[in-house]
């Protein structure tokens, strides 16, 4: 029984991976696939070289689920943590800090440049989520595992 469960789960899972994939090649028809098998688009080409592991990169972004829903943004006000002011955050190359796409797309990118990138399955969060650190009073900030997640980016510089 425990098998055919598994069995069901791993074929349900692939199903909605595949159904996404559609909307997201519909939605994204520029969007090429990258090595870390996400999908990006640039929207704006930016100017100079892209950063070397080790300098500083400043950004902001906005991420949304795939049905549209924001979950946090450092452009708008109020976002990543409610009651904060919307600020751009500093991304060091060469480190992993947030997912495989987004490590992955700030480290090609050049400043001035916009993306969009659409994480499906591991180039996200993969199957183990993001779960954000747990505040008293307030609602733990949860992204299930296995969740398609679309951020807009802009590489604002690049410092030493």
């Amino acid at each position: 029984m425990v098998e055919a469960a598994r069995a069901r789960v791993k074929a349900a899972d692939e199903q909605k991976a595949r159904e996404e994939a559609a909307l997201i090649r519909a939605a994204w028809p520029a969007a090429a696939v990258t090595p870390a098998g996400a999908r990006a688009a640039v929207r704006r080409r930016g100017t100079g070289e892209p950063a070397k592991a080790g300098q500083v990169l400043t950004a902001r972004y906005t991420g949304r689920f795939l049905d549209g829903r924001p979950f946090a943004s450092s452009v708008d006000e109020g976002r990543p943590a409610p009651g904060t002011s919307a600020v751009p955050f500093d991304y060091e190359a060469g480190r992993t800090r947030v997912n495989p796409a987004i490590d992955e797309a700030l480290a090609s990118m050049r400043p001035g440049e916009r993306r969009t990138v659409i994480a499906q399955g591991a180039a996200g969060y993969g199957s183990g989520g993001f779960y954000a650190k747990d505040k008293p009073g307030e609602k733990r900030f949860v992204i299930p595992p296995g969740t398609t997640l679309v951020y807009e980016l802009e590489l604002i510089s690049i410092r030493r």
